[in-house]
């Protein structure tokens, strides 16, 4: 039997639609709710950012969370030592991996959000692919009324037992998940869930990482009006090899700058710095600097500038 610094759990998610209207913030929370979007939560690039502000964590089976055991902590993001971007991640093992790690209260009363998150699954302490079939095993995304989580509806669920979203396919490398919260009314609070109920079955680390919620884009082009704000969208794939493409919107044309910094703050690459037509748009990095060179892998951010409008995103390139 190998040791662990601190037990983990893991995480699946199910995709169900649903409607909470009318639900309100406990009044007896002392968290801030979140109200301005979009709102990103990095997880940050050293140990004194765990745990993020606001977030808390519940330990119980689903649905039922019955106390505060903590299951999630952080690691370097896809368990790459030469990472310096951090991840929230939890131990899917043994019999009672049953994590929540819930985030602070967030306001959606006033328009149509989207969740999106990147996603990793992998071996324990390696990026090796998961061992064992996990037939137990789950990672649930979950929305409540409430930090403790009472009546919790399922999001989206990852298994290996029959779910549109299956628990092994998640790439070790990682993937970009979009999930819609256009159902949800008021004040809410998400959590990301793991479970384990026997022992022998897997041992992996399941990983999340820039937890955003956002304004819902319009899809359907033919629908299409100019949307309500400039607002910096995310970047995909993300964590990506070759190309990434930053999304944004603006809501009339206007000039627009889309600036890639390295984690010293230096400037790497100016993307965009043009006037743009009113609507969606996405801007193409390679991996690349102003001149042309290939930069070294690890954490960049990305930022947009329309006026008085400023955002900043951060993005992972990998060798």
């Amino acid at each position: 039997m190998r040791h662990k610094l601190m037990i983990i759990v893991l995480l699946s998610v199910v995709a169900t639609c649903f409607l909470m209207a009318g639900t309100s913030y406990n009044a007896g929370n002392s968290r801030s709710p979140i109200t301005e979007f979009p709102w990103l939560e990095t997880f940050g690039t050293s140990s004194s950012d765990w745990m993020p502000e606001g977030f808390t964590q519940r330990h119980g089976l689903f649905p039922n969370p019955t106390d505060n055991t903590p299951q999630w902590e952080q690691k370097n993001w896809l368990n790459d030592s030469s990472q310096v971007n951090k991840a929230a991640v939890i131990n899917i093992y043994g019999m009672f991996r049953q994590g929540w790690l819930v985030t602070p209260p967030i306001d959606l009363s006033a328009d149509d959000y989207e969740l999106n998150f990147d996603l990793a699954f992998m071996d324990w302490n390696t990026n090796d692919p998961p061992r064992g079939t996990q037939a137990d095993d789950r990672f649930l995304v979950i929305a409540s009324s409430n930090a403790q989580m009472i009546n919790p509806v399922v999001l989206r669920e990852w298994n290996n037992t029959g779910s549109e979203w299956a628990l092994n396919s998640i790439p070790t490398y990682g993937s970009n998940v979009t999930i819609s919260l256009s159902d949800l009314d008021g004040m809410v609070y998400l959590a990301f869930y793991g479970e384990s109920t026997v022992t022998s079955n897997g041992d992996n680390d399941l990983m999340i990482d820039n937890v955003q919620v956002r304004v819902e884009p319009v899809s359907n082009a033919d629908d299409f009006q100019s949307p309500p704000a400039d607002q910096l969208l995310t970047n995909y794939p993300n964590p990506f090899r070759e190309q990434t493409t930053i999304h944004y919107q603006l809501k009339a044309s206007q000039p627009v700058k889309i600036e890639v910094y390295n984690l010293k703050g230096q400037l790497v690459r100016v993307l965009v710095d043009e006037s743009k037509a009113a609507g969606r748009h996405g801007a193409f990095w390679d991996g690349k600097d102003q001149g042309g060179d290939r930069v070294s892998s690890g954490c960049y951010y990305y930022k947009m500038r329309t006026g008085k409008y400023s955002s900043t995103g951060k993005m992972i390139l990998l060798k």
